[in-house]
């Protein structure tokens, strides 16, 4: 009698024997082993502040992409403009990018363009940056390249410090401080000495400015234009811009030299995608300063092609960028390393 109690309470009812039969056990043995983990939380069944945090870190990743890619292309552009005007080059990259934009999304992507209600901040953006690019290698033929340098990497703090004013971004000082701290690297690595050539240096700054402006009009227009739309825009501004150049400074070339300018397209467009959605997941005052980086890869293809040996100053300099970039990286992603669901 005690020994079928025992197994009543021990099993949950009779079963007739002291030893439960393995139907029995089957029945009433939870089966812990086919029992199912606990589903893990994709980015759209986070917390609101989750998402944003997981957003700022991947898009940390891709603006530092983005500026590897634009480093190839400034490496290439270098090699070219020697013997190449700078329209030429810019035609052919921009038509390219144009082109495969079109065959790959099609008319619809242009009636898109023409149909959004956002055409014309994307046009302004574009005449931003046709004419940035275009006062940015006019200076180039007179500044040395350390000066072009500084000047135009000036851009990432302008964008840190009009994004509290035009785009009403809250920007912690542990921003202010690792944005003060990649400028500070740049001043280390490329100290601006020389003033002898004033409009030069004028045409340089006016291009950080262009530049600036035209980051912070792609990331007032970030979440409501596809990526697709926004280099398309770019593109055929540049384009455009172009054509009314290019003619009149048209040089016949070796093939190697279109195909190179085609690779740049290519590389561009690709550049161009990744700070788009960059752009999309972070602020500008996070993103802007990821450009530091393209100065280091930018000291790097100096050496592999060329030869050219940076002095100490920046090592010195590229280790305060590494420090700023680093810093930037993992003050954001703070939140995700303390949340496991973000893991």
């Amino acid at each position: 009698m005690g020994l079928s109690i025992r197994a009543k309470r021990v099993y949950g009812k009779p079963t007739g024997a002291i030893f439960p039969t393995a139907e029995n056990r089957a029945k009433t043995t939870p089966n812990t082993r086919s029992t199912p983990p606990a589903p893990r939380l994709n980015v759209a069944q986070m917390p609101e502040s989750q998402q944003s945090t997981r957003s700022i870190v991947i898009g940390i990743y891709l603006s530092v992409a983005s500026f590897v890619l634009f480093a190839a292309q400034d490496a290439a552009v270098k090699w070219l403009v020697a013997g190449v005007a700078v329209a030429q080059i810019l035609f052919v990259r921009s038509l390219t990018i144009v082109a495969i934009l079109t065959v790959w999304k099609g008319l619809p992507l242009w009636r898109e363009l023409l149909a959004s209600p956002h055409r014309k901040p994307l046009l302004l953006r574009g005449v931003l940056l046709f004419s940035a690019w275009m006062c940015f290698y006019n200076a180039a033929r007179h500044l040395q390249l350390s000066e072009l340098t500084v000047i135009y990497y000036g851009s990432p703090l302008i964008v840190t410090l009009l994004s509290v004013p035009v785009l009403r971004e809250r920007v912690p000082t542990s921003r202010w401080f690792v944005t003060a701290l990649g400028f500070t690297g740049v001043l280390v690595a490329c100290l601006p000495h020389d003033a002898s050539q004033p409009l030069s240096i004028a045409l340089a700054g006016l291009a950080s400015f262009l530049w600036a402006i035209s980051m912070l009009l792609m990331r007032s227009v970030a979440g409501k234009a596809t990526s697709f739309v926004l280099s398309l825009s770019q593109n055929a501004a540049l384009l455009f811009g172009c054509a009314f150049i290019a003619p009149f400074l048209w040089t016949q070339v070796p093939l190697t030299h279109y195909a190179l300018m085609i690779a740049i397209g290519i590389g561009s467009g690709m550049g161009q995608f990744l700070m788009f959605e960059a752009a999309k997941r972070a602020p500008a005052s996070v993103v802007a300063p990821m450009e530091y980086s393209s100065l280091l890869w930018a000291f790097l293809l100096g050496f592999l092609i060329w030869g050219d040996v940076p002095p100490w100053t920046v090592f010195a300099g590229g280790g305060l960028i590494i420090l700023s970039g680093l810093a930037m990286l993992l003050t954001e992603s703070r939140r995700v390393i303390k949340s496991p669901e973000l893991a």
